[in-house]
């Protein structure tokens, strides 16, 4: 486990909102390793912690959390978040006020899907890695407010490497601008930093198999499409950039290989 300390200033009320739903989220999940922050969040405090020059400042309006299928089968999330005033609004999703929670459990099926646990909805996500043994990054989160209070609050994310598969999967889903920007950021973190800084990066292998096979391919599937440059153009980020950093920090998928490597984390 790697352990970093972050501040952030709020400049909006939106900002108020989303790391408010933090500090709720981190409460419900208090003691329930098998958990973590994603989406949004992860990439801002992952660019908070590990600072480039050349990342896209992420903003979001709710707050991400992925558990085990066995804790969002035992509905404790679910209560806590109740006890703490949410609403659950839809399926996995938690309302209180201006603040939104989503919960997201792991797909079993390799692919996003809705999982059913405890006679309860969830989106379910690929490449997501929650076993408490799996290297992680604790953050403590010290946030100013706009009326001028601080919230502290220590949230578990995934490391950049576990980060890039999740925001890889969801490209091939949606490919959504903020995805877009999220990998960018991601990749210039793994360009800047050592390895072991960051919590570890076998994406630079050729040849493993598993998920990191799978980012491989859909990373270099991105590399030479026209498509793909006018997707970054319209993201503002230059195209060359782009594959640079990939083809710097991932490994070209080769299926003559692929057996030779196993799937370690």
């Amino acid at each position: 486990m790697l352990s970093a300390a972050v501040q952030d200033v709020c400049t909006s009320a939106a900002d108020d909102a989303s790391y408010r739903a933090l500090h709720d989220a981190a409460l419900a999940l208090d003691g329930l390793s098998a958990s973590r922050v994603i989406g949004g969040h992860m990439v801002r405090l992952l660019h908070l912690a590990f600072p480039t020059d050349s990342g896209i400042a992420r903003r979001t309006v709710d707050a991400d959390v992925a558990v085990s299928t066995e804790i969002a089968a035992g509905n404790e999330v679910h209560r806590r978040l109740l006890t703490l005033g949410y609403q659950a609004v839809a399926g996995n999703r938690y309302v209180c006020g201006d603040r939104v929670i989503d919960l997201l459990v792991p797909s079993q099926r390799g692919h996003f899907a809705t999982e059913f646990l405890g006679e309860r909805a969830f989106d379910a996500v690929p490449g997501l890695l929650l076993d408490p043994a799996v290297v992680h990054v604790m953050l403590t989160v010290r946030v100013l407010m706009r009326d001028g209070t601080t919230e502290t609050t220590v949230v578990r994310v995934p490391t950049v490497e576990q980060a890039v598969f999740l925001k890889a999967n969801a490209l091939v889903l949606r490919s959504e601008l903020k995805d877009i920007q999220d990998l960018f950021t991601l990749l210039n973190i793994a360009n800047v930093y050592a390895d072991d800084e960051i919590g570890g990066w076998r994406l630079s292998i050729p040849g493993v198999l598993g998920r990191r096979g799978d980012v491989q391919q859909i990373l270099y599937g991105l590399v030479g499409s026209a498509g793909w440059r006018r997707r970054l153009e319209g993201a503002g980020i230059p195209g060359a950039l782009f594959e640079a950093l990939i083809r710097s920090r991932v490994a070209a998928p080769s299926p003559s290989s692929a057996a030779t490597i196993p799937e370690e984390d």
